[in-house]
């Protein structure tokens, strides 16, 4: 890199963002008591971000393209029926929008097309299966969705955000026109799988937040994470952190990657206002000359340039 630059990304799914397990049921069950919250949050997101001038990557699920699907020809059941996947989180009520709110988004797309910030639209894959967990073939198909998706908003994919950021199957994301990729945040110990590391490395990311070198990954380019900007256990070290992130990628000129999702903003009441005070001092930074802000796609267009 011969310049820092700043990227957000928003990983935008609504109730079909919860995974497996406990912390996945906890998630599906505060997104269902907050409704009313979940459009809410995206629109304080919007406002925010046009306040700042700073436009961001929302990398959506393809399901929330829609208003409305049918059991017959929805890809989700076509998976379920043909690969047997029958996941406890992977759930589509075949309804619409106005039934089922939190399965469709169509509105929430038009009103992130009609902002006047130019934000870039990803792809988070069609319906959030996690790619580690799955046949190839139901992976092509996930990914190839988009082209449907494509054609009937006259969009273009080129970024896309794995779904539990579990990556796997890349090569497709390639032949299918994509770009560039959000990877993980990088390893800050080694032997990370070890228990005790995981335990360790979790405790250092709360004060350490790395800067990134974007990699070419055989013709994609992947962008890490450098933090999620989120923490229910110590929120009032994030803003520090951010800054501290943020100067040093200033300094070493490279990438700082920071990524969230919009119901987090009802977690806690501190997120929001937190948010507000990381893109001004982005903005102040960026209008000083020190940084630039960047979508992902554009971002893979000045490497590829590069």
């Amino acid at each position: 890199m011969d310049k820092p630059v700043f990227l957000i990304s928003l990983d935008t799914e609504m109730l079909w963002g919860p995974a497996g397990g406990q912390e996945g049921l906890e998630q599906f069950n505060l997104i269902k008591r907050n409704e009313n919250k979940m459009r809410n949050a995206i629109s304080t997101l919007l406002d925010l971000f046009e306040k700042y001038n700073v436009s961001a990557t929302w990398a959506v699920v393809g399901h929330l393209f829609l208003d409305h699907c049918d059991e017959e020809t929805c890809l989700t059941k076509i998976n379920m029926s043909k690969y047997g996947y029958k996941k406890s989180w992977y759930r589509d009520p075949y309804s619409n929008i106005e039934k089922d709110p939190l399965y469709y988004g169509k509105d929430i797309i038009e009103k992130i097309i009609n902002n006047p910030i130019n934000h870039e639209l990803g792809y988070h894959s069609f319906s959030h299966v996690c790619f580690t967990n799955i046949p190839r073939e139901m992976a092509e198909g996930e990914i190839k969705e988009s082209k449907k998706i494509e054609k009937e908003w006259n969009i273009k994919f080129t970024s896309f955000v794995f779904p539990i950021n579990e990556i796997a199957y890349v090569d497709i994301l390639k032949d299918n026109g994509f770009k560039i990729y959000r990877g993980k945040t990088p390893n800050l110990i080694t032997n990370s799988h070890d228990l005790i590391c995981k335990k360790i490395e979790g405790g250092i990311s709360k004060f350490i937040t790395p800067p990134i070198e974007p990699r070419w990954d055989n013709g994609i380019w992947e962008i890490q994470s450098s933090m999620i900007f989120f923490d229910s256990q110590i929120p009032q070290s994030l803003l520090l952190r951010f800054k501290i992130g943020l100067e040093r990628t200033i300094k070493d000129k490279k990438v700082f990657n920071i990524w969230l999702h919009p119901w987090n903003l009802f977690c806690y009441e501190r997120l929001t206002d937190d948010l507000e005070k990381m893109l001004k001092y982005v903005s102040k930074r960026r209008d000083e000359g020190k940084i630039d802000v960047m979508t992902m796609n554009e971002m893979a267009d000045f490497l590829n340039n590069k």
